[in-house]
């Protein structure tokens, strides 16, 4: 369904990275995240992802993935999303405890793309407020986990992530 406002697109991907929303391929409680606080010096996001991990959701870009013209009431685009995880890497001179943390990473690797790319998860937010996200779902790119920043005690992943969205031209 076209919407006027990709703001639903943000808050259903929290929906389901945070709260584990969604059909199928849900986050299970202990791999769910916390919404992230952006902006947060790197030293801040460690405190912050201490408690548990973060994430946050941002579109990054938009195409036009067929042709619009402009005396159509509807256009569809494709658009770039990326999600930033933060993880507290806890004792980073413990070797144990660090390949903990980047296993667990590695991991969301997997469960953030299946929870985010399947059919139907994105589709509308828990108000039934629609994304305008046709299939309801993105399509995976890539996943990379930075470095751990031992001072900090932080690490950072992003994901990337394309999908097509209907939006209404305003009257």
């Amino acid at each position: 369904m076209p919407v006027t406002t990709l703001a639903p697109l943000l808050t259903r991907i929290a929906e389901v990275l945070i709260d584990g929303a969604g059909s199928s391929r849900t986050l299970p409680p202990g791999d769910r995240f916390l919404d992230a606080h952006y902006g947060d010096a790197p030293a801040q996001g460690s405190r912050n992802a201490l408690e548990r991990k973060r994430c946050i959701a941002f579109i990054t870009g938009m195409r036009e993935r067929s042709f619009n013209s402009e005396l159509w009431a509807t256009a569809t685009y494709e658009i770039d999303v990326l999600v930033e995880t933060t993880y507290f890497v806890n004792h980073p001179a413990q070797p144990s405890v660090l390949r903990a943390t980047l296993a667990a990473a590695a991991l969301d690797g997997n469960l953030v793309r299946a929870a985010l790319c399947w059919p139907g998860n994105l589709s509308a937010t828990t108000a039934a407020a629609p994304t305008g996200l046709v299939d309801g779902c993105l399509t995976f790119r890539s996943y990379a986990l930075g470095k751990p920043d031992r001072t900090a005690r932080v690490m950072t992943g992003t994901f990337q992530f394309v999908g097509a969205v209907e939006i209404t031209h305003p009257t």
